[in-house]
Formats: C-alpha cells, sequence, structure tokens
C-alpha cells in the first residue's frame, strides 16, 4: 500500500458518503500508519487499513468475543492515527528533557538552540 491508495479511498470522502474508510491488504509497509495520521491530520478523511493478520485475528477471536473481537482491532488502529502525532511530540519532548539532563543545561536559550538543531 502506498500514497495513491489512500489518495484514491481519501478522494472518494464527502460530507454525504463519509470521511471514514477501511483499507484492507495483504501486510502495511512502515509508514502506512504515518501516512493514515497525515490525511486524518489535513482533514481529508480517517482511512484505517486493516492487514491479513489483523482479520485473522478478529475471526480466532470471534468465537470467545463476537463482533468486539474487530471492534477491538479498530480500535487500536484509530488510536494509533488519531494520536500519532501526539505519540511524536512526547518522544521529542523526552529526548529534549534527556538532553538537557546528560548536558546539564538549564537555560531555555539552550533549549531553543537543541531545538532548532533537531
Amino acid at each position: 500500500m502506498a500514497n495513491p491508495e489512500i489518495d484514491q479511498l481519501s478522494g472518494q470522502f464527502s460530507n454525504r458518503r463519509g470521511r471514514v474508510g477501511i483499507l484492507t491488504c495483504r501486510e502495511l509497509e512502515d509508514n502506512f500508519i504515518k501516512r493514515c495520521a497525515d490525511t486524518y491530520e489535513d482533514e481529508r478523511g480517517l482511512v484505517i487499513p486493516l492487514e491479513d493478520k489483523d482479520l485473522k485475528e478478529a475471526l480466532m477471536n470471534y468465537p470467545q468475543h463476537g463482533v468486539e473481537a474487530i471492534e477491538e482491532i479498530i480500535s487500536k488502529k484509530f488510536e494509533q492515527i488519531v494520536f500519532y502525532q501526539i505519540k511524536s511530540l512526547v518522544v521529542t519532548f523526552s529526548l529534549l528533557l534527556l538532553i538537557l539532563l546528560v548536558t546539564g543545561s538549564s537555560n531555555l536559550l539552550n533549549l531553543a538552540l537543541i531545538c532548532h538543531n533537531l
């Protein structure tokens, strides 16, 4: 899966047809969730990708959990996409704090310079 697939699906979104789509594929590329997060962040719609392994897991868990088996998988993907940017900011902030601790810097000017160099 690549950008053309996301663009094709998000191009079908509208206020009348809706702005959420599910894309199924054999296996996701490494940055596919990021691309879905970018599409969501740009307000072009929400694309939730499901891989073969997700569908197999849902089918295996269906006898015990029913519809909740697939709902749980879709919810996890939704959270990965919607909170992708927040997660990136938390990691960046954590790295900045670590750098400040290691360098012993408590100066805001140093923090600004570190941020600028990232």
